[in-house]
């Protein structure tokens, strides 16, 4: 998700609003992990669901846009920039009061990016902009970036051009997608893998995938971006193929502002068509929630053209029984976050093993993210889970590593030695552990 931009009807308020009254502000407020690095994802989380309704100070009307992981979106208005900097002061000091989260008490760490709205520039750069305003704070001893302030352009400068060195990586294809295997624990085979992009700037290195797959939803280019993935992942397949005699299935992520496009949809079936391997897609479940008459429509047209759908982050969104029995997914992918605390939440196991049950009854198949040990394998393993990913599988690989890890079948040894330790851990020991 970008984590400066805004959604589109936030974006239409701040045209609106700058049109009608001349000066006002888009900001990303970012909460910084700071105490909370032991605790993440759920404690961000759950500072920024805490947080929001903060975002209000005494005759000041502030717009919220969306909630990410880590930030807080929202647009203000203020009679200058005096005004504005006194604002975000007393808003910043308001929010870094204590919290408590799991009997864990932490003080928020805020960081705030600033961007005016102009009439030159109600476009996506603006959104651009803030996110790197967000950047310049982080190294300021305020922690507070205006980006038209004249000795913090610098980094705000960058932002102009960013939008177009992303266009013109994707015409060009100057972007990496790299392979992130799927381990099925029945026999311990990689039978499939999850395409990721990745981007390298000349000037910047490693772009955040975040980052850059929200500036192409904001400019729109996350088709031309999608697209490109998906052709390089059909070519990839091809070379497999004829280079090692290996077809494996892969997976690709669809954005929210796809699904809802019939003609995309089209597009999307068409493409996968002439493939030499099985190729699905991944969308995660809060963005299905999000666009649900519309997304159920388009999935079911998709996995009517024999496409596997796979609802990734499950348990981070708002799914009811009803919907999972309406979607027409053949994978749930069960998010990091409870896998993670396998060995260490008290309830999590509980909420793993039930999901992979219901997903089960509902003809899933299931797939754990995150998975970083032998015990949280061995674990999913007696949970009867599918498939499992995560670093203690493998990163994400580069294609030319990605094709010699198959080749060298080096995960055929990870699940090696773990006879003993399934033993010991089994279904009603689970359940006790999660009961404790």
């Amino acid at each position: 998700m970008h984590e400066a931009s805004l959604a589109g009807g936030i974006l239409k308020l701040v045209e609106d609003s700058a049109r009608r009254e001349g000066f006002a502000r888009v900001t990303a407020l970012r909460l910084e992990a700071g105490q909370l690095a032991g605790v993440e994802p759920r404690a961000l989380r759950f500072a920024l669901e805490a947080l929001a309704p903060g975002t209000c100070l005494d005759g000041a009307r502030f717009e919220i846009g969306r909630i990410g992981r880590t930030t807080i979106e929202f647009f203000y208005h203020a009679a200058d920039e005096a005004a504005a900097r006194a604002m975000m002061d007393t808003l910043k000091a308001s929010l870094e009061a204590r919290l408590s989260f799991d009997a864990i008490d932490f003080e928020p760490e805020i960081v705030i990016g600033s961007s005016p709205i102009c009439s030159d520039r109600l476009s996506d750069e603006l959104f651009d902009v803030a996110a790197f305003a967000v950047e310049d704070a982080r190294n300021l001893p305020d922690r507070i970036s205006f980006a038209d302030h004249p000795s913090r352009r610098g980094a705000t400068d960058r932002s102009g051009s960013m939008l177009q060195d992303l266009h013109d990586a994707v015409r060009t294809g100057a972007l990496d997608v790299h392979y992130m295997p799927k381990l099925r624990l029945a026999d311990g085979e990689v039978v499939s893998a999850e395409a990721l992009c990745r981007w390298t700037h000349r000037d910047h290195g490693t772009v955040p995938p975040m980052t850059f797959i929200g500036l192409a939803e904001d400019a729109g280019m996350i088709g031309d971006l999608t697209l490109f993935v998906l052709r390089r992942v059909i070519a990839d397949q091809a070379r497999l193929l004829a280079n090692e005699g290996i077809a494996i299935a892969i997976d690709v992520n669809i954005s929210a502002l796809l699904v809802g496009s019939a003609e995309f949809c089209d597009l999307i079936i068409a493409e996968i068509s002439r493939a030499s391997a099985p190729i699905g897609i991944e969308l995660t479940e809060t963005m299905v929630i999000g666009n649900r008459d519309v997304a159920l429509v388009n999935l079911r047209r998709i996995a009517d053209a024999g496409i596997r759908i796979a609802i990734d982050d499950f348990g981070v969104g708002l799914s009811s029984l009803a919907y999972l029995r309406d979607l027409p997914a053949h994978e749930l992918k069960i998010d990091q976050m409870f896998i993670r605390a396998l060995t260490t939440s008290n309830r999590d196991p509980l909420l793993v093993r039930s999901a992979i049950d219901i997903a089960h009854a509902l003809e899933m198949e299931v797939t754990a993210e995150g998975v970083e040990d032998e015990i949280a394998l061995a674990l999913l393993k007696v949970m009867r889970c599918d498939h499992v990913q995560g670093y203690h599988i493998s990163i994400p690989l580069p294609f030319d590593q990605f094709a010699h890890y198959l080749r060298s079948q080096a995960h055929r040894q990870i699940l090696g030695g773990q006879a003993q330790l399934r033993q010991s851990l089994s279904p009603l020991s689970i359940a006790a552990s999660a009961k404790a």
